[in-house]
C-alpha cells in the first residue's frame, strides 16, 4: 500500500460546436491548470505488468480565455475566468518495475471563482499516459 502526492500543470483547448435546425452555437475555450494530486493505492500487484490500483483526488486552479458566438447577433463574445476543480479518479498502471502505462477516469467538478462563469466538462474525464519512478538510493551505513 503507498501513498502518492505529487504537482503538475496542464494546457489544453475545449471546442463546442453544435448545429440545428433552431440555432448555431461556437464556442472555443483556452485553459491552463496547475495542479496538486495525492493517490492512494497498491504498487506491484502481479509480478507480471507490475499492475498498480489507485484512488486519487486532483486539485488545482484552472484559468480561462473563452470565445462564444452569439446565436442572434452573429457577434463573438470573449471572456475570461478562474474555476477551482475538484477531480476524484480511480488509475491503473502496467508495464514493467520502473516504466509503467496509466489509465486513468475522473469527475471533474468546477466551481467559478470571483465572479467566473463556470466551464461545462465531459462527463467522465479520461487519460492515458507513460510514468517513470526512479528508483531512491539505500543510505550507506
Amino acid at each position: 500500500f503507498v501513498w502518492e502526492v505529487y504537482g503538475g500543470a496542464g494546457l489544453g483547448h475545449g471546442t463546442n460546436d453544435s448545429d440545428s435546425w433552431a440555432s448555431k452555437k461556437e464556442d472555443y475555450v483556452d485553459y491552463r491548470v496547475g495542479f496538486v494530486q495525492a493517490d492512494c493505492g497498491w504498487r506491484n500487484l502481479t509480478r507480471f505488468l507490475h499492475i498498480d490500483v489507485s484512488l486519487g483526488l486532483k486539485t488545482g486552479l484552472l484559468f480561462y480565455d473563452r470565445e462564444m458566438r452569439d446565436d442572434a447577433s452573429g457577434e463573438y463574445r470573449y471572456s475570461a475566468g478562474k474555476n477551482m476543480v475538484f477531480s476524484p479518479m480511480v488509475e491503473v498502471r502496467f508495464g514493467w518495475e520502473h516504466v509503467k502505462f496509466n489509465l486513468k477516469a475522473a469527475k471533474s467538478l468546477m466551481f467559478g471563482i470571483a465572479g467566473s462563469e463556470v466551464l461545462e466538462m465531459a462527463p467522465v474525464d479520461v487519460g492515458v499516459g507513460v510514468g517513470v519512478f526512479l528508483p531512491m538510493r539505500k543510505k550507506r551505513k
